[in-house]
């Protein structure tokens, strides 16, 4: 039987998550803006995902496109967190609840 020692584990896990966040970035500077910020701000809202319960890619990416569009609205800030904060809603509920707090004809609708 194969064994997979921890270091190997470690080098692969560190692999994927730094491709996620350039795949992540290059999405951001889609956008536009400066390379750094994007990054950091990518780097916070995998954070953000992790610490809600999301784990595969497609969704850390949704989320972080909803969070996106969300800064358009800070008025909704507080409760897109309190969204992602509850332990009680499984991470596709999250993802839906999000999206449909984005009001209809935002500038950036994913």
């Amino acid at each position: 039987m194969w064994r997979i020692r921890q270091a190997r584990m470690d080098a692969f896990l560190a692999h994927h998550r730094q491709q996620l966040e350039d795949k992540a970035v290059a999405r951001g500077l889609e956008q536009g803006g400066d390379p750094l910020t994007v990054r950091e701000c990518v780097r916070q809202g995998i954070r953000r995902a992790s610490d809600a319960g999301l784990r595969r890619e497609p969704e850390i990416l949704r989320c972080l496109d909803l969070m996106r569009a969300l800064e358009t609205h800070p008025e909704r800030t507080a409760w897109a967190d309190e969204v992602l904060t509850d332990s009680d809603l499984t991470p596709a509920l999250k993802l839906s609840l999000l999206e449909d707090g984005i009001p209809p004809g935002s500038p950036w609708m994913p």
